[in-house]
């Protein structure tokens, strides 16, 4: 700011009626202006830190949750979900443990051929 000055000579006059406000306000206002670098500086890494939420946000909530089920489904009545947290398990022994689904597979691929 260019009148910073201005500013600080108002505050100052305003402030020095009272005696335990003046020796405050006059360090409030004196000590930014000596150390511009320091708080320029303090200000750009605000606000890349809030920008750097602001970013992971946007893209957290792009990437999850963005399956409505009433407009993504597309008529049908199923739908098909991957679960990271699965991926080590051997399919082909679940299949073969539980009868249920043996049937299920065993049925679905008569249907197919």
């Amino acid at each position: 700011m260019f009148n910073t000055d201005l500013i600080g000579a108002g505050l100052q006059r305003l402030f020095s009626a009272s005696g335990s406000l003046a020796p405050v306000v006059k360090m409030a206002v004196t000590y930014p202006m000596q150390q511009k670098f320091q708080d320029r500086l303090t200000l750009a890494m605000f606000a890349l830190v809030i920008f750097t939420l602001m970013v992971m946000s946007v893209l957290t909530r792009s990437t999850s949750g963005s399956l409505v089920l009433d407009r993504d489904d597309g008529g049908y009545q199923i739908y098909g979900a991957v679960s990271v947290q699965n991926t080590g398990t051997n399919n082909a022994a679940v299949i073969a443990a539980n009868p249920t689904l043996r049937q299920a597979v065993v049925a679905s691929a008569a249907s197919a051929s």
